[in-house]
Parts: C-alpha cells; sequence; structure tokens
C-alpha cells in the first residue's frame, strides 16, 4: 500500500476594484486543502478537503445586469469548506 499526503497553501494579496464609481479594496486571504491518498496497484482511495479554515474570501464584483443598491455590494465569493472522498479503479 502506498500512502500520499499533499498539503495546500494559496495566499492572495490585497487587491483594488475599480467596477463601480468608488474604488472598494479586497482583503488578502489564505486557503489552506489538505488531501490523503491510500492506494495499490489496483484501488485508489482519496480523503480531500478544500478551505480547511472556510474562508470566505471576496473574489471579485458581480457584474451582472441589475443594478447594485447603495451600501449591498454584488460580491462573487469563494466556496465554503468542501470534504470529499474519491474512489478509484485501475482496470
Amino acid at each position: 500500500m502506498d500512502l500520499n499526503v499533499r498539503l495546500d497553501l494559496s495566499y492572495v494579496g490585497e487587491s483594488q476594484s475599480t467596477v463601480n464609481a468608488i474604488p472598494r479594496e479586497r482583503e488578502a486571504y489564505e486557503q489552506l486543502g489538505l488531501r490523503l491518498s491510500l492506494s495499490n496497484e489496483r484501488y485508489r482511495v482519496t480523503l480531500y478537503a478544500k478551505n480547511l479554515t472556510n474562508t470566505i474570501a471576496n473574489l471579485g464584483d458581480n457584474r451582472s445586469i441589475a443594478a447594485e443598491t447603495p451600501g449591498r455590494p454584488r460580491w462573487v465569493v469563494s466556496r465554503p469548506r468542501t470534504i470529499g472522498l474519491e474512489l478509484g479503479v485501475n482496470f
């Protein structure tokens, strides 16, 4: 049996949005991922977690056709914490 462990850390620095009349600052954020796999020549089982810290990041402004209500910005945000299991067979 082979064990594979992968830890991912991604960092995105602060940025500024100038899509609307008033520029907006987007804060920096970090996201952490973990992947554990156990496999042999035929089978593979993987447990994974994305965004372990459940960081809700502002990825950008929503450029929808609808107008933005003052004081209520429309943002595109990151995915929440996601945990999953993958099963695989080689044949």
